[in-house]
């Protein structure tokens, strides 16, 4: 009996694969996730999936442009749907319904009165390709078309020439190429068919589209429609085996993602709080900051800054590598314990670093095109990279232990040092923003100063790490100096920032000497490494915890009384929750709790108000919304999370609880003593 039904099950299952409809894959189970996002989606709100190689960057409507770094292969990617025989197309975004958004994939359900979709994008950590698997569960006849518009160019400020697309019938695939033959993209599906063609050497204005028709809505069920993406630079049979090594077996990427991001979560710092929206927030920082690691066929694996949709220009978001901002999220790296991130990051920058020991702040992706270093001036336009940059790596030993990697980078780090030297022109000990480069603000009437507070506390602090940096690989005359270097830095910094009528540190001094009065969360990068007086401390954050900056949603730049006050100013008022992560480190350091909670969980809660999962870039300084410059996925966002959390308040817990211990181990040994 068993036997006979082992038969007849066998017989269902090859009758269902002849009746299927041709392209399709039998479907396999979506896992269920603790990290899983669940809302009403959002037409117009963003969402991303994306790997080390290739990113989907869109909104909730399903729309999106593809990356296949250095990249832009399309942009306004869309669906749209015909009912039987009807011309009358139902859009995507009208009758979108859910977003389900976990590390591994994005599903997104479109529900009409004769037809769900449920299409789930899946991006591979390691792979140059993404796919979208459509469930589709119809009572009628159904056309889906995809329309996309192919574009073809590397990130700004490269360009090529001569793009043109086609439809490849064996690939059953748009082929997006150019004369040379170096550049390449393919978006297709093995059950859709191309009804579009475009003159040669050139793109059309319209949409490229491909149909896939579903005339028997039975042969779809327990069935994956699949829909595949690849590209790059590099020859075109490479790009076209990445697009059928996606198509042999896409359930093995859903599995590999699903595996890697559990190994995050596993091999990581791990924390339970009573606050589960607290801990779902770190967790998905986790994420975001992990999804900065790009690797560029030219330029290698490092840490870019943040990633949004770029719509017609030439970046998505930040998608650059960044030094500023890896070197700000290698101290949430550290705080969890991803060391290996941290080390092939810092690698990365090294190979960037300039003879006289400056390193980068900005790298575009699109280098191997274009002659970025000479051509163009951004490369090295900000002062603090560099000591940041030894900060990075005296937190990276503090933390891994790795002395062999900072006796490798040494060379490295006495350059970025003598540097950072050279630039105080004056001679008060400190690092010259009009010798060194921007600082807190990049532009307007707050950028003409010699020295924000901002630098000077970064300055200190890396003269604080190259001491323990030099002993640690017994450099005892490199530490000696740095440690003069740090006393004096320490006093020129207490006599030019703090304003003693006022109560807190000033944000900068000009060229006399005179203070800059404003009030700012800037003050709080040297007040989170107890730079100055505990009284001060204590008296510059009652500033910043008054209304004057702080709001529900996070710290403003500058105080709403300051006559610089603009509520949607980039450096000028508005909220970036990465300050903000400084502010509220201040607050745990120097026993304001109450007040840093409510900071924590003001940032925290900002992972599930745009797109989920991730933080925005910045806010306006009067309403709780995010701006519309704002980059939605900004890595250093989310150290605005983990840094205070795991430094701030998990850390000031565990120091309260040791006190504890101490003091009752010292009372019992008083009541067990003779005496």
């Amino acid at each position: 009996m068993k036997l006979f039904l082992v038969h007849i099950l066998m017989i269902l299952f090859f009758a269902l694969q002849i009746f299927a409809q041709d392209g399709t894959i039998p479907s396999f189970q979506l896992e269920k996730n603790t990290l899983q996002l669940t809302r009403s989606a959002q037409v117009g709100t963003p969402f991303d999936k994306v790997g080390r190689k290739f990113a989907i960057i869109g909104e909730e409507s399903g729309s999106f442009e593809a990356w296949a770094y250095p990249l832009k292969l399309f942009r306004s990617f869309n669906f749209s749907f015909f009912i039987g025989s009807s011309t009358r197309p139902i859009q995507a975004k009208e009758i979108v319904r859910y977003i389900d958004v976990t590390p591994e994939a994005t599903t997104i359900t479109y529900t009409y009165q004769s037809f769900t979709i449920r299409a789930t994008y899946i991006t591979p950590v390691d792979e140059a390709g993404a796919m979208i698997l459509l469930d589709v569960n119809a009572t009628e006849p159904l056309a889906i078309v995809c329309g996309f518009l192919p574009i073809l160019q590397p990130m700004w400020p490269a360009g090529i020439g001569g793009q043109y697309a086609s439809w490849n019938k064996e690939l059953k695939a748009y082929l997006i190429s150019e004369p040379t033959r170096k550049n390449h993209g393919l978006i297709g599906s093995p059950a859709a068919s191309g009804i579009s063609s475009t003159p040669a050497h050139m793109l059309s204005d319209a949409p490229n589209e491909f149909k896939i028709e579903i005339k028997d809505p039975d042969s779809v069920r327990g069935r994956f429609i699949p829909i595949y993406m690849a590209g790059g630079k590099g020859e075109r049979d490479q790009i076209i085996n990445i697009y059928k090594r996606m198509q042999a077996d896409p359930e093995k990427y859903y599995r590999q993602n699903i595996a890697y991001y559990q190994q995050l979560r596993d091999n990581t710092l791990r924390i339970e709080t009573p606050v589960p929206q607290l801990d779902l927030a770190y967790e998905w920082a986790k994420v975001a900051l992990d999804n900065m690691m790009v690797d560029n066929p030219d330029l290698g694996e490092g840490l870019v800054a943040g990633l949004g949709a770029s719509g017609t220009s030439g970046r998505p978001g930040f998608g650059w590598y960044f030094g500023g901002d890896a070197f700000m999220n290698m101290l949430s790296f550290n705080s969890y314990g991803a060391f290996q991130t941290v080390k092939d990051a810092l690698r990365f920058t090294q190979k960037w670093q300039r003879k006289d020991g400056k390193m980068a702040h900005e790298l575009s992706q699109a280098a191997g095109y274009v002659d970025w270093w000479n051509d163009y001036p951004y490369g090295y336009i900000h002062g603090d990279t560099t000591p940041f940059y030894i900060v990075a790596m005296s937190d990276y030993y503090a933390r891994s232990g790795d002395v062999q990697f900072i006796k490798d980078s040494w060379n490295s780090l006495r350059r970025a040092y003598q540097w950072c030297l050279k630039t105080d022109a004056n001679g008060d000990g400190l690092m010259d923003n009009k010798q060194a480069g921007l600082g807190a603000s990049e532009y307007g009437e707050l950028s003409g100063i010699e020295t924000d507070v901002y630098l000077a506390a970064v300055w200190i602090r890396a003269t604080q790490g190259m001491q323990v940096l030099a002993r640690a690989i017994g450099d005892d005359k490199m530490a000696g100096q740095a440690e003069k270097d740090s006393r004096e830095a320490e006093k020129a910094y207490n006599r030019h920032f703090w304003v003693e009528d006022g109560g807190y540190y000033a944000y900068a001094f000009n060229a006399d000497g005179q203070k800059v009065k404003e009030i700012s969360p800037w003050q709080c990068v040297g007040l989170m490494w107890n730079l100055g007086t505990p009284e001060r401390s204590r008296l510059s954050l009652q500033k910043v915890n008054s209304a004057e900056l702080t709001t529900d949603w996070g710290v403003r730049l500058l105080s709403d009384k300051s006559k610089f006050y603009q509520p949607l100013g980039y450096n000028y008022g508005a909220v970036w929750p990465f300050v903000t992560g400084w502010v509220n480190m201040a607050q745990f350091q120097h026993h304001f709790s109450i007040q840093g909670y409510n900071t924590l969980m003001s940032s925290a809660r900002h992972t599930f108000d745009n797109e989920l999962g991730s933080v925005s870039e910045v806010f306006s300084g009067t309403l709780n919304i995010w701006m519309g410059e704002s980059v939605p996925h900004q890595g250093f966002s989310s150290t605005g999370i983990v840094y205070p959390l795991v430094r701030g308040l998990l850390s000031g817990m565990s120091r309260s609880i040791m006190k504890r211990q101490c003091s009752i181990r010292y009372l019992l040994l008083k009541v067990s003593s003779p005496s």
